[in-house]
């Protein structure tokens, strides 16, 4: 994944559990994001983006980015 979509913190959760494991972004970017990738349960990513299916606006999808807490590790 390259581009400004990768940076986004919150979407990481999204991409991992899409499958994508390469990421391209800006540079003061990377810190942040391989500390989220560190911190997430690849497989409650996978079950999020199994989610995405069901859902039909971008509230819905929103919705479900915001219950990324409990996919971190503890």
């Amino acid at each position: 994944m390259c581009g400004e979509m990768a940076g986004k913190k919150e979407l990481i959760p999204l991409l991992l559990g899409m499958g994508l494991r390469e990421f391209s972004m800006n540079a003061s970017s990377i810190l942040e994001i391989r500390k989220e990738i560190n911190d997430l349960k690849f497989e409650k990513c996978r079950g999020l983006a199994n989610k995405l299916d069901d859902l039909r606006t971008s509230k819905e999808v929103r919705e479900l980015l915001n219950g990324v807490p409990e996919l971190r590790e503890e």
